[in-house]
C-alpha cells in the first residue's frame, strides 16, 4: 500500500510539463518532463539528500490546489526510499529508487499514460 502511494507521488509530481500545466500523457515527449537528478535535489551540495531537500525539489511545479496531497505522497515516497535513514548518499538513493521501481513494476504498476494491458517497451 505504501509503495503504491509512493509511486502515485512519483506520477503526481512528474505529471506536469515544465510550464506547470498538467501533462495528460498525450503529445509530450520524454524530455518534456523535468528530471530531478540527485545533484539537483541536494540543495546544499553536501552529498547527502535529506527528506526536506527531496520534498522541496519534488514539489517544484506542483499547482497550489494539489500541493497538500502531493506533499503527503512525496513524503511517503521518501519514507519508502530511505526507511529510517535521515539522509541518503547518491548511490543509496539510486539503488533505493531502482529497487522501488522494480517492485512497483513487478506488482503490475504502469507508467503514466500506459493503458491497462500495454507494456512499456524498454
Amino acid at each position: 500500500m505504501v509503495l503504491s502511494l509512493a509511486m502515485a507521488g512519483v506520477i503526481a509530481t512528474s505529471a506536469f510539463a515544465q510550464d506547470g500545466k498538467p501533462d495528460k500523457g498525450h503529445g509530450h515527449k520524454k524530455g518534456d518532463r523535468p528530471r530531478m537528478s540527485f545533484t539537483d535535489m541536494d540543495a546544499n551540495h553536501d552529498g547527502n539528500l535529506t527528506k526536506d531537500e527531496f520534498v522541496a525539489a519534488r514539489m517544484k511545479g506542483v499547482p497550489e490546489d494539489r500541493k497538500e496531497k502531493a506533499k503527503e505522497y512525496i513524503g511517503k515516497m521518501w519514507d519508502t526510499l530511505a526507511g529510517k535513514a535521515e539522509s541518503l548518499k547518491e548511490k543509496e538513493y539510486n539503488d533505493a529508487r531502482e529497487k522501488m521501481r522494480k517492485e512497483w513494476k513487478d506488482k503490475g504498476g504502469k507508467h503514466h499514460g500506459e493503458k491497462k494491458d500495454e507494456k512499456k517497451a524498454e
